[in-house]
């Protein structure tokens, strides 16, 4: 029998008030029994966090921006122009950025987090010492990420995707390969100056002892999840696209293109990509001791901020985004792979 629905009168034993009170105790209890993930994003300009709970809710959002906060390094837009369309960052300001962030974020909601991963600016490139590793697994939560990991990198500052300086690189890439087209269709990509492969070998050729002292190679992204790990990590697949050095259908390093770029290239880069999802490990005691991180925190593989855009605005075949900020980038899913020289 169909009976309409009549409000209760207000003298029903849960009045509308208590009822809403109810049902914000209800949703608290749910929260604390809820999982929280931790994104960070290593951008140009900037550090940030993002906490969400696995029924999607917001719980927490926070930004380190590297000009107005840590101004003592002097950068613009987070990036140190020297002349000559060479463009880097200071290492010293992402690990002291990265501090900062960290803490500002509650304890007790980082003790909640179940997993951590993050997106980086792309095509930057970080150079380890052959004591790299050794530091990483040495991270003492009573020192600061400066402190312990500065001194394992050859560079204080690093080439970023701004740096345009490669051109003579490029220009030898592709007629070691057979042209742009040749190494569009092995890459993805004709040789591009921003690209860190050519970023790697211009420091190959003008920095040999430099190079030779140089035990792995790290993009922002793969450098980030080693901090996280206190080992080194893979690159992934989708930011290592971006370097002029992989395979764009196999997905492992390209013999031909690292053997063009510099000496002894692929043990530096250690080995072949992974899957973007890859889940690397836990976190090192450095996060849970400084700042209480749950040990048990999955660290999932750090990549590129342009591919986890993508993701992010959940783009479908047929769909273009448009990223307007330090670069302007449009974006696109193509199932089939088909290298242009432009565009």
């Amino acid at each position: 029998i169909f009976r309409p629905f009549r409000p209760p009168p207000s003298s029903h034993p849960l009045s509308f008030i208590q009822r809403e009170d109810l049902r914000e105790q209800v949703h608290q209890f749910r929260m604390a029994e809820a999982e929280v993930y931790l994104g960070l994003d290593l951008s140009t300009q900037s550090v940030s966090s993002l906490a969400i709970s696995s029924d999607g809710k917001v719980l927490h959002r926070e930004t380190v921006n590297f000009d107005s906060e840590l101004p003592a390094y002097g950068t613009t837009s987070g990036m140190t122009v020297k002349g000559d369309s060479v463009v880097t960052s200071p290492a010293g300001m992402w690990l002291e950025g990265l501090d900062l962030l960290f803490s500002r974020i509650d304890k007790d909601l980082l003790a909640k987090v179940r997993a951590i991963s993050a997106s980086a600016q792309q095509h930057g490139s970080v150079y380890w010492k052959r004591t790299g590793e050794e530091s990483l697994r040495a991270l003492d939560p009573s020192k600061s990420l400066k402190e312990s990991i500065l001194g394992a990198l050859l560079f204080e500052d690093c080439p970023i995707w701004a740096d345009s300086s490669t051109e003579t690189q490029c220009a030898q890439l592709e007629q070691a390969m057979g042209g742009p087209q040749a190494v569009a269709d092995a890459t993805g990509s004709r040789a591009y100056a921003r690209f860190t492969g050519n970023q790697i070998a211009k420091i190959a050729q003008q920095q040999g002892a430099k190079w030779e002292a140089c035990e792995r190679v790290a993009l922002v992204s793969s450098f980030l999840s080693s901090l996280l790990l206190g080992s080194y990590a893979p690159i992934d697949y989708s930011d290592g696209s971006g370097m002029n050095l992989m395979d764009l259908r196999s997905k492992k390093w390209h013999p031909e293109a690292c053997a063009a770029t510099a000496p002894g290239l692929p043990e530096k880069l250690g080995p072949d990509p992974v899957a973007p999802s890859t889940v690397l490990g836990t976190v090192c005691k450095y996060w849970t001791g400084k700042y209480g991180v749950g040990a048990g925190c999955k660290v999932v593989c750090c990549s590129g901020d342009n591919p986890n855009s993508i993701v992010g605005t959940g783009l479908l075949p047929g769909e273009v985004g448009v990223s307007l900020g330090t670069s302007d980038t449009l974006m696109g899913i193509a199932h089939t792979p088909a290298p242009r020289l432009h565009g």
